[in-house]
């Protein structure tokens, strides 16, 4: 998983950090990123969407870029279209 942040002139403005991620809310991953999302949100109101309410994993990479969302949590899998080097392929370790 990539915790994605990043604050677009829009998100200074309005004072609110959207959030989204695949996962449910009740998944480790997503409570920790909503705990750093709410620690480095510093006074601004923060909004989650989980279990993909408010965008689906495919459209992640692309809304983060453009500033449609503030903070995202999405698999390397996603990115490796954007960044080649995370579509390296890692053996399986037992």
């Amino acid at each position: 998983m990539v915790l994605a942040v990043g604050v677009t002139a829009s998100a200074v403005d309005a004072k609110t950090l959207r959030f989204t991620t695949q996962l449910p809310a009740k998944n480790l991953a997503t409570q920790n990123a909503v705990q750093f999302a709410q620690c480095s949100a510093d006074g601004s109101d923060s909004e989650f969407y989980d279990c993909g309410q408010l965008y689906r994993d495919k459209e992640v990479p692309q809304t983060a870029s453009l500033g449609t969302i503030d903070t995202s949590m999405t698999t390397t899998a996603r990115l490796a279209g954007v960044i080649p080097a995370l579509a390296m392929c890692l053996p399986t370790a037992f």
